[in-house]
């Protein structure tokens, strides 16, 4: 369906990808640091900054002692994101709240979505609820793939990877509901923690949730005793995450906002038209899932923030939305860097 403003239900949008494996990206990682290291780079790694200062040169007060530098990038990734955040207006950068992402990780049986996966590794779909007519995405498709938890301080979130030499059964990907809060205006890194948490009180505290969707279709949680039903169908579908003592069965409306309840199950339904067996029964949907990268700064074309010689690269500064995002932020950073020391 097409509305009077152009945008339509449903939109794909296709990309050349190649596949590394979370298991090939430390084989990947190393080669990129011993070349960086027989170019002269040297690494400071396992030393946590507790704080940056701002002199004549930046100073970085670690628990392994002082480094000074005259430019700096900050790539602190989503989980030190809040915590840079401080840092960076103590330091005087302008910043502000952006959107954040609430959404579900979805499993399927990896047949659903072969014929499409096959040709576009990870498939984004952009997607327009009826109901709401919010922005919800398709994020991180995983072949053959696995669902893992993703460890935080204070709470548990729901994450999804696919390895290189080892193949399940499953493919796994994110739908994401993007939030904005106006008026009043609030901090949305605080907003998706209290989200997260209260996800995880409905899971007993440390735990996320599983739901079968026919039970989510259905206006029913799913339980312990009929996960694996075979009248309902639901033995089709084993899950790579299953119930334990850290994923319980449950009903996602009691875990989330019903507006991002409404949005998920839409896009689910938007996304069957297109792969019909996604909306099996027995498909798996996860959450928390949030994608902490809500903060932003005023920068240049090069990233270069209000502050005289800090850059900010990656999720956690606002300025990507995944690992190739990340890695082009870092090149864009460098050469900024390289231009104003006149390197170039």
């Amino acid at each position: 369906h097409r509305y009077e403003d152009g945008r339509v239900d449903i939109e794909l949008v296709p990309a050349r990808q190649r596949h590394m494996g979370t298991d090939m990206a430390g084989k990947v990682i190393s080669a990129f640091a011993e070349d960086l290291q027989k170019r002269g780079v040297q690494f400071a790694l396992g030393k946590t900054v507790r704080s940056v200062e701002k002199e004549e040169d930046f100073v970085l007060f670690t628990d392994g002692g002082k480094y000074r530098c005259r430019y700096l990038i900050a790539a602190p990734g989503r989980d030190g994101a809040y915590w840079f955040r401080e840092i960076a207006k103590r330091l005087g950068a302008q910043v502000s709240f952006g959107p954040i992402d609430i959404g579900c990780r979805v499993e399927v049986s990896a047949q659903v979505m072969e014929e499409l996966t096959s040709v576009i590794y990870d498939p984004k779909f952009r997607f327009l609820t009826p109901t709401h007519r919010d922005a919800t995405r398709t994020f991180c498709t995983n072949p053959c793939g696995r669902v893992r938890l993703e460890r935080n301080d204070n709470f548990v979130l729901v994450n999804g990877d696919a390895l290189k030499r080892r193949k399940t059964k499953n493919t796994n990907f994110a739908i994401l509901n993007t939030v904005t809060m106006t008026e009043p205006i609030q901090d949305t890194k605080v907003m998706g923690m209290k989200v997260a948490r209260f996800a995880n009180f409905w899971g007993g505290g440390e735990s996320v949730i599983v739901q079968r969707l026919g039970d989510l279709l259905s206006g029913s949680r799913s339980k312990k005793e009929t996960f694996y039903s075979r009248e309902k169908g639901y033995h089709k579908l084993e899950p790579t995450l299953p119930p334990g003592k850290f994923v319980t069965p449950g009903d996602i409306s009691f875990a989330y906002p019903g507006r991002i309840v409404d949005n998920l199950r839409e896009s689910l339904s938007l996304l069957g038209k297109v792969l019909p067996g996604v909306l099996h029964p027995s498909t798996l949907i996860y959450v928390p899932e949030i994608k902490f990268y809500d903060t932003r700064y005023v920068t240049d074309r090069n990233l270069r923030t209000t502050v005289e010689n800090l850059y900010v690269a990656g999720d956690g500064v606002g300025k990507s939305r995944g690992i190739v995002g990340a890695a082009l932020n870092g090149i864009l950073a460098a050469r900024g860097i390289l231009a104003e020391a006149g390197l170039t």
